[in-house]
């Protein structure tokens, strides 16, 4: 598997802007725009496909079978050119489910609710089945560094207990802010985010990370939301008013007499994780 370049100029404008926004979008989400920062030192590299491929879904799902294949070359393209780049660096393992959270969904019935109807709505799971994972399986058979699991649940937490028998230092490729909820558990981590790399030590430099310390993050997130899953948190609590209220009122929100944090608490398991596990 190598990259190719794609050409789009057969199709009409807003196709041709869809296939670039993906290409653009799935191309950064696995290597870095910057020059100062690659992944050779990572002996364990983690792909998070869902938030991978959220992009694509994102698009109008409404297209023919033609141009669902051309979004399958584009990210068939990018990881082929991503593991051949890193397979000789370090161990590499992608994880997917491209299905509901049951967990999260128990816990608040609207997490990810419009990401699952553009899964429903695209067909991704046939999809990608057809036109990615095979692909991936045969090369998981050639490659004695390179896995890909299928998640019965949310893949963070499966990836949550991979870590814990993990050596060396591990990176996550995601877009998803609630793999930020890790670092309490884990010193080794460090996350790739499609812009910036960081592990809890350096949160706070990446300008569009929360302006808490990383064991806070769970509790800030609870409190003000976390769009990208469609958790909406305490109304009119955006992110400034909330790291005052932290500050101001933690010692009353760790001993559970915050009237705010009342409000939020039974959601607590979506982001305080060490005691949460999937579904099998």
């Amino acid at each position: 598997m190598r990259y190719e370049k794609i050409d789009y100029t057969e199709y009409n404008d807003q196709t041709g802007f869809n296939l670039g926004v993906v290409r653009e979008m799935v191309v950064t989400g696995l290597f870095p725009k910057y020059d100062d920062i690659d992944f050779y030192d990572f002996p364990n590299i983690i792909i998070d496909l869902d938030s991978l491929l959220s992009t694509v879904m994102k698009l109008n799902s409404d297209v023919t079978n033609e141009i669902k294949l051309e979004y399958g070359k584009i990210v068939v393209n990018s990881l082929g050119w991503f593991i051949n780049q890193y397979q000789l660096n370090g161990y590499i393992t992608i994880y997917y489910n491209l299905d509901k959270y049951p967990t999260f969904n128990e816990i608040y019935p609207d997490w990810n609710t419009e990401r699952q109807d553009r899964y429903n709505n695209f067909g991704m799971e046939e999809f990608i089945e057809k036109n990615l994972l095979k692909k991936l399986k045969l090369l998981e058979q050639r490659m004695n560094n390179f896995k890909i699991i299928k998640c019965p649940d949310a893949p963070i937490l499966t990836i949550k207990e991979d870590l814990k028998t993990v050596n060396g230092n591990v990176v996550i490729l995601s877009r998803d802010p609630h793999y930020n909820c890790l670092f309490i558990y884990f010193s080794n981590l460090w996350i790739f985010d499609g812009k910036r790399l960081f592990g809890r030590e350096d949160f706070n430099e990446v300008p569009s990370n929360p302006r808490v310390k990383y064991n806070l993050l769970p509790y800030y997130y609870l409190l003000c939301g976390m769009r990208r899953n469609e958790y909406r948190g305490i109304e009119k609590m955006g992110p400034q008013k909330t790291v005052k209220y932290l500050k101001d009122n933690l010692s009353s929100i760790i001993d559970g007499s915050d009237e705010l944090w009342k409000e939020v608490e039974q959601y607590k398991d979506l982001f305080f994780l060490k005691n949460v596990y999937p579904k099998k």
